[in-house]
């Protein structure tokens, strides 16, 4: 997977997680019911799944075996 891909799936995993919070905000008893909050649990590590691949492509690509500061 490439890091820019990888970048827009961060991106839409920020926008995902923004507007569950903010709607939970508005209506706090949205995700009381057991599938709601299920598909929330879902969009939460779904996102963190896509930030720890983002990062990792991000390290690759920033300390390869030409930048010699990054690697120290």
């Amino acid at each position: 997977m490439a890091a820019r891909k990888a970048a827009l799936f961060v991106i839409i995993g920020l926008a995902a997680i923004f507007a569950l919070r903010t709607i939970a905000t508005f209506f706090p008893g949205i995700t009381g019911n057991l599938p709601t909050a299920l598909s929330a649990i879902g969009l939460h590590l779904a996102s963190t799944l896509a930030f720890l691949v983002f990062f990792v492509l991000f390290y690759r690509l920033a300390a390869s075996q030409d930048r010699e500061g990054l690697r120290q």
